[in-house]
């Protein structure tokens, strides 16, 4: 209720300052890379209170065939004593005629190694997404795109004996946890080029804790900009009890 209401709200408030421009025409239709295969690399910077964990390298593969993808994934702590693999596999049942609409259903499977606390998580995600262009429903808002996901994932904890290693990846988990993924948000196009989001997450996976002591959730805002056919220039600003920053860029393939 909180996300519906929060995307109700801002949707309406943006609405009404974007007509208070554009009148009743409608947004730009962009020409960004939505679909198609990418390789990314980026740099992630973290704050996070509890941890000491600040500079990441990740490295992304988007192998996207339409109505399926996967999206291997390894981000890697500068100095390697936290690593996280994570691929993620799917389908779309539906696409609209605008790339930027789709169904989506997928499953994300993910390991984080953690070697400084002699610990791994293991999990896995159960999820459904959408983005759909509210000019479906109103003219003067086409291009205007709201988007949400909804997901049930599994985590379990391996120790190893000692705090300086790593648990092997067939060990028994002595702990484990269910969490509730849920996030809602906008998107529009800026220009022909660049695509803005914003939207409201609850991730309990996320390195960035959550407002309000773990109560809350987070805020994430997006911009992909495509600097030329090959070539894209991402941001993702993360925001909660500390904060996350990323820079990459997209190779098409």
């Amino acid at each position: 209720l909180a996300h519906g209401g929060a995307v109700l709200f801002v949707g309406s408030w943006g609405a009404d300052v974007l007509g208070a421009f554009k009148g009743s025409t409608a947004l730009e239709l962009d020409s960004t890379r939505i679909r198609g295969s990418r390789f990314g690399l980026a740099y992630r910077y973290t704050d996070d209170p509890v941890t000491d964990f600040r500079h990441h390298l990740v490295f992304r593969l988007d192998l996207d065939a339409g109505w399926f993808f996967l999206r291997p994934l390894v981000d890697l702590e500068g100095s390697a004593r936290l690593r996280q693999l994570q691929a993620e596999i799917g389908g779309r049942p539906w696409r609209g005629r605008d790339a930027h609409e789709r169904l989506e259903v997928g499953v994300r499977l993910r390991r984080v190694e953690n070697q400084s606390h002699g610990f791994s998580t293991v999990g896995v995600m159960g999820y459904t997404g959408y983005k759909v262009d509210l000019g479906r429903l109103v003219q003067g808002l086409s291009h205007l795109y709201v988007f949400g996901r909804v997901g049930y994932g599994w985590d379990g904890y391996q120790f190893a004996e000692t705090a300086d290693k790593v648990p092997g990846v067939f060990s028994d988990t002595a702990l484990s946890d269910t969490y509730l993924l849920l996030e809602t948000g906008l998107g529009f196009n800026l220009g022909q080029r660049t695509h803005l989001t914003l939207s409201a997450l609850s991730d309990p996976t996320k390195d960035v804790p959550p407002f309000a002591g773990g109560t809350g959730g987070l805020l994430e805002l997006g911009l992909v900009h495509r600097q030329s056919d090959t070539l894209d220039i991402e941001f993702l600003g993360t925001a909660g009890d500390g904060f996350g920053l990323l820079l990459g860029l997209g190779y098409g393939l």
